[in-house]
Order: C-alpha cells, then structure tokens, then sequence
C-alpha cells in the first residue's frame, strides 16, 4: 500500500504546480505583470454586462450609474475596451516568451539529467518511448501554465465579480445560478474522474509502445530495407494505432458522459434563470436593463465554468503526462554516491581483481573471479566466444555498470574512486558497429573532441588511413554521411571511427570486435590503420577473430563461461590444448578450403 501511494504522489494536482512553479519563478517579475493584466481584463468583461443594461435602462428613462449622461457612459465603456484590446495584445506576447522560457529550461533539465543516466536505463527501453514522455511533458507544461493557470485566473475572477455583480441585481436569480455553479463543479471534478486518469494512463503507455516502435525501425531502417519488411512495419504501427484508438474511444465516451451531465445542469440554470427572470420583467420586480444583464451574465459565468472545468480534467490528464517525465528526472545519475576525484593523466596500467559481474535477469555475459594486470602501452587481446563475458569486461572498464565484486584499477587505483567522465575522456572506443550521426564526416570525427583544429582532424584521418578516400569524396570532409553513415562503405565508417579515436589521442583504447565484420581487403586497410593507433598506448582487443593484431598482442586471455581459462602469448595457445588453439586450427582450415 505504501508503494502505491508513492507513486501516486506525482498525480496530485498540487504537487505538478509547485513543481511548474520551480520554473515559473525564474521570470517572476513578468509573471506578475502578466497576470495582473489578465485579471484586469477579466474584471473588465465581468463589468461589461452591467454597463450595457444601465444603458439600456438609460433609453427607458432610469437614472445611470455615477450620474453619467449617455455619451458619458459610452465613452467610459469605449475606453475600457481600447484599453482591453491593448491588454490583450501584452498579454499574447508575454506569454508565448515565458513559455519558450520555461520550456527551454524544462528541456535542458530533462536533457542534462537523461544524458547523465545509467546506460541500464536505455537498455531497458526504447528511445521513442523515452522522446515521446519528453514532448508530451514540454506541451503539458505550457499548456497548464497558457490554458490554466491565466484563464484559470481569469475565468474565476470572471464568475466571483460576476456573481457579486448579480447579487447586486436580485438575489434570488443569483441564487438559482449559484445552486447550478455548485452542482456542476462538484460533478464535473467527481463524475468519472478516477476512470478517466486511469484510461489517461492506459493511452500514454499505449502511445509509448507505438512511438518506441517507430524509433526503432527508424534507427534501424538498413535492416527494414534488407529484410523488405517495410509491409509488417506498416502493419505493425496500424494495430498499435488501433490499441491507441480503442483506449482513447473508451476515454471519449466517458467525457461525452460528462458533458451531458454538465449541459443538463448548465442549462437548466440558464432555463430557470430565464423563466423566473422573465416573470419578475412582467411584475416590474426588475427593470429590463437588469434582465438583459441577467441574460449576458449566464453566458459571463458558464462559458468560464466550463472552459474551467475542462481545464481541470486537462490538468489531471496532463498531470499524467509530466509524472512520466518527473520519474525520468528521479533517476539517479551515474555519478551518485561518494564523491569521486579527476585524474587528468592516466599512464594507462589497468587491473582486474577478482572480478564478478552478473547481469538482471540475464545468464549470458557473466564473470566469475576474472582477474588480469595489463601494463601501460602494452596490449592485451580478451579472446572467447559469444557469452563468453569478453563484452562484459568492456562494459565494465568504462564503468557502464560496476562490479558485483573485485575491484578494477587504473593506475593502481580504485575505479569506483574515479569520476566516470574522468575516466571515459582518456579511454576511446572503435565498435563493431560504430554509430555515425547525420552530419559532415568532420564533424562525426571532431565528435570526441569539439575544439580540435582541421589539421588535427585532417592528421587523425591519415592514422587511420581515411584522408585519401575522404578527400576524393564531392564535398571531402564536410560529406553528409547519412543515418547511421549508410552513404559510406563498412570499411570507410570503421576508419571514420578510427579517427575520431585517434584525435582523442587516448591513453587507453578499446577495439571492441573492430574488424570482424568487414571482408578481407577492407580488413587489411582497417588493420594497418588500427596498428598505427595502437602505437604505445594501452590497447584492450575484444575478440573472437585471430587477426595480426590479436596474434601481435603481450598477452591474450581466452573467456569461456566467464572464467579465465587460458593466458598467455599467441603463439604459446596455439601450442596448447584448449579453446584457442581448436579454434585457431578451424579457422586455418577454413582458409585453406577458401584457397
């Protein structure tokens, strides 16, 4: 019980406002200015009515108000409204700038905060899930400060004045629309709200699950092609639309419940008011400049208390919306806990010291009392099969996750002493499968490193032997490579990422299965590229492919199940019993067959 209360915290209308008003009060000052104006021009249109039937009344003979002459009034009521529509146009402005505002700081925090998350958290979902909570919380957040929080104001102010105004005409007409205010505010909050939030919640998961799918066929949109699933994908989005729909019909009917309710009690305080109003005209109880106030109040007071209305189920469905995202900036960042120190100049020694990790709910990749020393600017090549736990020890140099026991060391000291961003700023990585951004080649490879002069970009490329077919391209380096750089060949991306390893001028460097996809010429070219960034710094070789740089390494271990089952140089395994050497004799046959 305790846990669902927690977690229904983030519903409560209360705690979304302060929560907006953390933002809000960055702007204050013109904050108020801004709401002092709306409530002007709200007290405004509540007077309006009764200055048209005093005029009125004034043709029929009645005195006016203040002892005004016609034109007098006429011209008090003109200058009210000049000044109204000036008011508005202050208020138009003022509130599209702060919103930007806030929405821009709201997008900054959000951004800051994911950018900073555990990888686990991106493991665990998919990225247009977590956009699509980030737009929906950006909109919500606007509209509840535009929609509700001025024309919440306002629309009160609206009804309050107008109400006291009425009283001041007759109070038993006022009475009647008083009793109807009462009854339609307490069934508009009440009727079906529970059941509203509940389906509110059900449509956004909905939603999210359409939107994770579409950025993921996005981000992977070669496969699509290759697998000419673009039917199934299309099949795919229309069952998640018609999930969507179903939710959202279920929601609307609901509402349409709610509006007939309020119509009927709506409309029967304007029929009430009308007949009764009509019948005090006839018995000169009040004057017909009243009755047409009456009349222009009923519309004064009821629009507002149904936009109001409107506006608070908005708000608890956009409470909703937000308490998604507020979950997203709860979690806590990577660097959480004890304070941890820079070091500014690893000289690269490396350690695993009994070393365990197991992933949630996952048996492959594990590690079991893994324990190796690597020397600074030597080689070391982590040799196993898929699930052996050679990926695992990756993550875990990176601090992607912490061990479930040991400890690691750089430079004999304690990695969970030592700030990640630190870390990860001397380590650089080539994948299997690097990710390009839809830029120029420059800047996919200034990407490690944004201040980096052309002729530091320009000299990383020659490393790793890109320069020449970069600038053969039509446009060289300022080429636009596509998503994910589907313009350029598997060989070229690779030697792309080898640069932008290589500018980063690493004191460690992870090849992470770096050549095992490409054919063998292009593998020859990334390979001589590789042995160049190599040169002298410590290198972590994640493999299962005996290529010149896994054989040249100063040592390689071989992973099976997690444990460290062989060690040595390449050339004493192969003259071992064991896993390398069997599978070390397969490939060798192998390539004989293929001559």
């Amino acid at each position: 019980m305790e846990n669902k209360n927690k977690k229904d915290k983030k519903y409560k209308v209360s705690d979304i406002l302060r929560f907006i008003w953390t933002y809000v009060r960055k702007y204050s000052r013109p904050f108020y200015i801004l709401l002092a104006v709306t409530l002007f021009i709200s007290l405004g249109e509540s007077i309006s009515p009764y200055l048209y039937g005093r005029m009125i009344d004034s043709f029929l003979g009645k005195q006016i108000i203040f002892n005004l002459s016609l034109p007098g009034l006429l011209l008090l009521w003109s200058v009210l409204v000049i000044i109204m529509v000036f008011a508005r146009r202050v208020t138009t402005r003022l509130i599209v700038w702060i919103e930007v505002m806030i929405e821009k700081d709201f997008a900054n925090d959000i951004v800051s905060r994911i950018l900073y998350l555990p990888v686990k958290y991106f493991y665990d979902q998919k990225p247009g899930e977590s956009f699509k909570k980030i737009d929906r919380a950006t909109s919500s957040i606007t509209m509840i400060f535009d929609s509700l929080l001025f024309n919440f104001a306002g629309n009160i102010l609206n009804i309050i004045v107008s109400l006291l105004i009425m009283f001041k005409l007759d109070w038993r007409l006022s009475l009647i629309n008083m009793v109807a205010i009462i009854v339609f505010l307490i069934f508009a909050t009440t009727f079906r709200m529970k059941k509203i939030l509940v389906i509110r919640k059900e449509v956004n998961a909905r939603y999210n699950k359409l939107f994770g799918n579409i950025g993921d066929f996005l981000a992977n949109i070669f496969t699509v092609k290759t697998n000419t699933t673009e039917k199934y994908e299309i099949k795919r989005v229309e069952k998640e639309y018609k999930s969507v729909i179903a939710a959202t019909n279920q929601s609307m009917k609901l509402w349409t419940q709610v509006s007939l309710g309020q119509g009927l009690i709506s409309w029967t305080g304007i029929l009430l008011t009308v007949i009764l109003g009509a019948y005090f005209l006839e018995q000169n109880i009040i004057s017909v400049g009243d009755f047409v106030s009456f009349l222009l109040y009923t519309e004064i007071i009821y629009r507002p208390l149904w936009s109001l209305t409107n506006q608070y189920r908005q708000m608890k469905r956009m409470i909703v919306d937000i308490g998604d995202a507020r979950e997203m900036l709860k979690e806590a960042p990577e660097e959480s806990g004890q304070a941890q120190e820079d070091i500014k100049d690893l000289k690269g020694e490396l350690e695993f010291k009994n070393v365990s990790f197991k992933y949630p709910e996952r048996n492959q990749g594990i590690l079991q009392n893994v324990s190796f020393k690597v020397p600074g600017g030597q080689t070391l090549a982590i040799f196993g099969e898929t699930g052996s736990g050679k990926t695992t020890a990756y993550n875990l140099l990176l601090r992607l996750y912490e061990t479930d026991s040991g400890q690691i060391f750089y430079d004999g000291i304690d990695s969970r002493k030592v700030a990640r961003q630190s870390l990860r700023s001397q380590i650089a990585v080539v994948p299997q499968d690097p990710s390009l951004f839809n830029e120029s080649i420059l800047d996919n490879i200034k990407y490690g490193k944004q201040n980096a002069t052309m002729q530091e970009v320009i000299s990383a490329a020659k490393i790793a032997n890109a320069h020449v077919f970069i600038s053969a391209l039509p446009n060289g380096y300022k080429t636009k490579v596509g998503e994910r750089g589907v313009k350029l060949s598997g060989g070229q991306v690779q030697r792309i990422a080898i640069a932008r390893a290589a500018l980063r001028n690493p004191k460690i460097l992870i090849l992470d299965e770096a050549t095992t996809s490409l054919d063998q010429k292009t593998k020859f070219a990334v390979l001589d590229a590789l042995q160049h960034l190599i040169k002298d710094r410590t290198t972590i070789i994640i493999t299962h492919d005996f290529s010149a740089i896994t054989q040249s390494a100063d040592q390689i271990i071989v992973l099976d199940k997690g444990k460290i089952v062989q060690r040595g140089k390449h050339h004493k395994l192969v003259s071992q019993a064991g896993i390398y050497r069997d599978l070390w004799q397969t490939q060798q046959k192998h390539l004989q067959e293929k001559k």
